[in-house]
């Protein structure tokens, strides 16, 4: 009888704690696990960012090609003493390459500047991304370090309470 009732009282003394151990620890890891969730859309919010940008610079570097050959059809034109058709017909290729890409640049600068207000709503300054990059990198890792220690001191109670349990068994086996 004396041995239920060491039991009773040391699981019901070690009930409380250990339910609220691990229940704050979950808490803990949740919390972080939502704010890394939200850390990392950022992250990839201002990934999205750079490489629009990076299509905007490319497609510049392309609407330059064009306005350069549509210079030189220009200039054969003018050097031409008659009509040639295939010039022509080469000029007004080009530029209707220049009007598509013009227009895809301003689709796409708008797009960026969307996007830049987004972030800028977040929080990221888009005018330092690599800055920010760097600080939501950081702040993942203190988060993740975060999410481990809690995890940690939740093993280590339990380990702690399972061997009182063992060890007031033991003992009252033995008495």
């Amino acid at each position: 009888m004396k041995e239920y009732e060491v039991l009773f009282k040391l699981g019901a003394a070690l009930g409380s704690n250990f339910n609220g151990t691990f229940t704050s620890a979950r808490k803990v890891i949740q919390a972080a696990e939502k704010e890394i969730q939200a850390l990392n859309k950022q992250q990839a919010d201002i990934t999205a960012y750079q490489r629009q940008q990076t299509t905007i610079d490319r497609t510049n570097a392309k609407l330059d090609t064009y306005r350069k050959q549509l210079e030189n059809v220009r200039a054969e034109i003018a050097q031409s003493d008659s009509a040639n058709s295939e010039l022509a017909n080469r000029e007004l290729e080009l530029r209707q390459r220049i009007q598509n890409t013009e227009q895809a640049i301003a689709d796409k600068n708008q797009r960026l500047q969307q996007m830049g207000e987004a972030l800028a709503e977040a929080g990221v300054n888009v005018n330092a991304l690599g800055e920010e990059q760097q600080r939501l990198q950081q702040r993942t890792q203190e988060l993740s370090d975060q999410q481990q220690r809690a995890a940690e001191e939740a093993e280590q109670f339990g380990e702690k309470s399972a061997s009182a349990f063992e060890l007031a068994g033991n003992a009252l086996v033995t008495a």
